[in-house]
C-alpha cells in the first residue's frame, strides 16, 4: 500500500492511493501519518472509511512533514567500487539530522549562499512501527512500517569545518522525503531495492541495497542495543558511491538543477535546486 500526505481543503491529510489510481483522505480515522504509524491501526478498515478525494483537490507533500524525532543515519554503507567484501568492517558511523520540515516531491531546495559544496544522497528510508529494544536482527522487518525514499542533501563545506555533521546537512530544506511510504507487506523480507539517482538526467548512482555493509536489521538491532527506538523513528541506511563528492573533480549541485532520486518499488522523488533568497 501507497501512503501520501496532502493538503487538501487547506488541511493536512493522510491519503491512500487505491489500485485504480485515486486517492483516499484518511481524515476520519488518523489526524496525520505519525499517528497512523505509531497507532497499530486496521489499515484494511481504515481505507474502507476512506473519503475520495477530487483528482484536482489536493497538494502532495512529504508523507512525513515533521518527523517525530531527528532522523537517524548512518555513513559509508554501501561498498565502493574496489572494496574487498569482507565481515571485518569498521564500527559504523551513526548521526543524525534535524528535520523541522520534510522537504517533498516537486519542491525546491535551497541553496544557501555559504553552500559552495551542495551535495545529494538517495537513501532507502524505513520507518519502524514499534519501539524496539535488543531487537536481533532476523526480527526486525516484523517492526517495520513501510519505506520510503530520502535525499539527504548536504553542504560538504559545513560538515568538514566544523567536524561534525549535524549543522552541515540539517539546514532547512536539506531532507527530502517522499513521494510517499510504501508499507512493509509489499516487499516480503524488505530486500532487495534497486537505488539510482540522477542529475538533470544524468545517472549518478545506481546500486543495490544487496551491496549494504550492514542489512536494515543488522542497522535497527546494533542501535537498539542500549538505546530505546521508539515507534515513528526514521532511518536513512547510507548512499552508494556516485554522490557529488565521489566523482572527481567533484560535481555538486548548482541553482536550477534537477535531482531524481529513484527506489523501485516506492517511486521517484524529484526535486529542484534553487538559490535561496532571504
Amino acid at each position: 500500500m501507497k501512503l501520501y500526505t496532502v493538503i487538501s481543503e487547506g488541511r493536512e491529510k493522510v491519503a491512500a492511493l487505491s489500485d485504480s489510481g485515486r486517492f483516499y483522505s484518511l481524515e476520519n480515522s488518523v489526524r496525520d501519518m505519525n499517528e497512523l504509524i505509531t497507532g497499530h491501526y486496521d489499515t484494511e478498515k481504515i481505507i474502507s472509511e476512506g473519503i475520495l478525494l477530487a483528482d484536482d483537490g489536493y497538494e502532495i507533500i512529504s508523507p512525513i512533514p515533521v518527523p517525530l524525532q531527528d532522523v537517524i543515519c548512518i555513513a559509508k554503507n554501501y561498498y565502493y567500487p574496489g572494496d574487498i567484501k569482507n565481515t571485518e568492517t569498521e564500527e559504523a558511523v551513526y548521526f543524525s539530522k534535524r528535520v523541522s520540515f520534510a522537504n517533498h516531491h516537486g519542491g525546491a531546495v535551497p541553496l544557501y549562499d555559504i553552500s559552495s559544496a551542495f551535495d545529494y544522497e538517495t537513501e532507502l528510508g524505513i520507518i519502524l512501527a514499534d519501539d524496539v529494544k535488543g531487537i536481533v536482527p532476523d526480527e526486525v522487518h516484523s517492526h517495520i512500517f513501510g519505506y520510503t525514499i530520502i535525499n539527504d542533501l548536504s553542504d560538504r563545506i559545513l560538515q568538514n569545518t566544523h567536524k561534525q555533521w549535524y549543522f552541515g546537512k540539517s539546514l532547512d530544506g536539506y531532507t527530502s522525503i517522499g513521494p510517499c511510504i510504501v508499507t512493509a507487506d509489499e516487499f516480503g523480507s524488505g530486500y532487495p531495492f534497486h537505488i539510482m539517482t540522477y542529475v538533470n538526467g544524468e545517472l549518478r548512482q545506481d546500486d543495490s541495497t544487496q551491496n549494504m555493509i550492514r542489512s536494515n536489521g543488522e542497522i535497527v538491532s546494533e542501535l537498539s542495543e542500549y538505546m530505546t527506538l521508539r515507534a515513528g523513528t526514521v532511518i536513512a541506511t547510507g548512499t552508494p558511491w556516485g554522490a557529488g563528492k565521489d566523482i572527481s573533480p567533484p560535481e555538486y549541485l548548482k541553482d536550477g538543477d534537477i535531482v531524481e532520486s529513484v527506489i523501485e518499488g516506492i517511486g521517484t522523488l524529484r526535486n529542484v535546486v534553487k538559490a535561496y533568497k532571504a
